[in-house]
């Protein structure tokens, strides 16, 4: 069985993600969420939280956002500093 991680990103990050679930489809299943601005992580988690295995954020500000509003997540979190270069390094790691 794949793990099913939920990615919520801001828009830069989708073009990555292309390639990202290609390598990776083997592995896990990404969803991809992206959130125009931080209100919307509320809903991506909450519409998504019963159908992912954990979450990873495409920074900080969409996590603490998110644990601001309600509070720490039961599902694992993880996040992605936007810095970091190899998207794909960082997804198998946490894999």
């Amino acid at each position: 069985m794949k793990i099913k991680i939920g990615f919520i990103m801001s828009k830069p990050f989708l073009p990555f993600t292309k390639e990202i679930n290609k390598e990776l489809e083997n592995y896990c299943s990404i969803i991809n969420l992206v959130a125009d601005e931080n209100k919307d992580v509320l809903n991506l988690y909450n519409n998504n939280k019963n159908n992912v295995d954990c979450f990873v954020f495409s920074g900080k500000v969409f996590f603490y956002y998110l644990v601001n509003n309600i509070g720490y997540p039961n599902k694992p979190c993880y996040i992605i500093d936007e810095l970091q270069s190899n998207i794909k390094d960082i997804f198998l790691n946490l894999l």
